[in-house]
């Protein structure tokens, strides 16, 4: 669901939530019966965001759902509330660490990334602000920090401030990276460390994603690349919600394209957040699920980097999100050694039928 009225005049009673859950429900199913587990959503507070309605709509399709904290700074600033621009970057921080220990009100529902927006750069003084603020939260959390960004300029503005905060360039995704026409600064994003986003990935779009997904496989930086439709919603205001777009094309069509490309599926660059490299484990092996049930010949990690190839097809790998495994001071350490906390509650790729908070990979040969 979206909101574009702006920040000033948003409110919950701008809608009907069950108007909305008959909107999206078809939708969501639709997208799970095509293989997704996890739907992450980016709508941030003051354009839409309502936890609550995610939380119904995650147990009635069978989907997890993730939504975030943060400020949308993008738009000309048409989404920043007041309160942002009197508050500094430590007591907005506060603020969004205050939901993902807390849950957000009145739904309870903990953020699993943070979702900020900046313009083209270089950065205003209020983007500049939310980027610090995110950092902060982001060294408090272990959350991912998801931007909306201009431009290139703007992403490259961001991975310095966010660098001079001590945050691994692994933390931040640089969103709407597709319309950014210099693909140097793809690169150059790749090789920080950072990850680059292509969305709005539709019929229309989908030949110059090919050919963005090929030219970063290429110069060796497949592995940086998370892809996105950039799909939905219910547009409130709009009648009955307007034109809902679905979910499921890049399932069913455009990773396919891919593979006709030359890109073949086990190297397909992540749809959700990644497995790979360079992971630290999180209490040795054999670990512990969530039922407190020790599973023998499993290790249990938190994780940085997408690298299938490391892994090769001589493992069976479970991928589950979920930071909450993890207590706050190994969080600190963790964070410390430049690894990384994955998010609160979220489910990802799963074959065995057993949610395990954590990454978990279950190795026919040693590593």
């Amino acid at each position: 669901m979206v909101d574009f009225i702006g920040a000033d005049a948003t409110r919950p009673g701008r809608y009907d939530p069950e108007e909305v859950f008959l909107k999206a429900l078809p939708h969501l199913r639709q997208v799970k019966s095509a293989g997704c587990d996890t739907l992450v959503d980016c709508t941030p507070a003051y354009i839409g965001r309502d936890a609550g309605l995610l939380r119904r709509l995650s147990r009635a399709s069978g989907l997890q759902m993730v939504t975030n904290t943060g400020l949308y700074g993008a738009a000309q600033n048409k989404y920043v509330p007041r309160f942002a621009y009197a508050e500094t970057a430590q007591q907005l921080a506060a603020r969004w660490v205050k939901e993902f220990e807390d849950g957000i009100p009145p739904s309870g529902v903990r953020p699993g990334i943070i979702k900020i927006g900046v313009n083209s750069g270089p950065l205003s003084e209020i983007d500049a602000k939310l980027v610090t603020a995110a950092a902060i939260t982001h060294q408090q959390t272990g959350l991912t920090i998801a931007s909306h960004t201009g431009d290139g300029v703007a992403a490259m503005a961001q991975i310095s401030t966010l660098k001079s905060h001590g945050v691994a360039h692994a933390g931040f995704i640089w969103v709407h990276a597709q319309n950014e026409e210099d693909t140097r600064l793809h690169l150059r994003a790749a090789e920080a460390g950072a990850w680059v986003e292509f969305d709005g990935i539709s019929s229309a779009a989908a030949q110059k994603h090919v050919e963005l997904v090929l030219g970063m496989k290429q110069a060796g930086y497949l592995s940086r690349i998370l892809l996105s439709q950039d799909s939905g919603w219910y547009h409130v205001g709009e009648p009955g919600g307007g034109n809902f777009r679905p979910y499921d094309f890049l399932l069913i069509e455009f990773l396919p394209l891919l593979g006709r490309a030359g890109v073949p599926r086990k190297a397909h660059p992540d749809t959700a957040n990644g497995i790979g490299k360079n992971l630290l484990p999180v209490g040795g092996s054999p670990g512990t699920d969530n039922d407190g049930e020790m599973r023998p010949g499993y290790q249990y990690w938190v994780g940085a980097e997408i690298d299938l190839d490391t892994f090769g097809e001589g493992l069976d790998v479970d991928l589950f999100f979920g930071g909450d495994a993890v207590g706050d001071q190994q969080r600190r350490e963790i964070l410390h050694q430049g690894g990384f906390v994955l998010p609160y509650g979220v489910a990802g790729i799963h074959r065995s039928g057993h949610f395990v908070r954590g990454l978990r990979f279950k190795a026919d040969r040693p590593q």
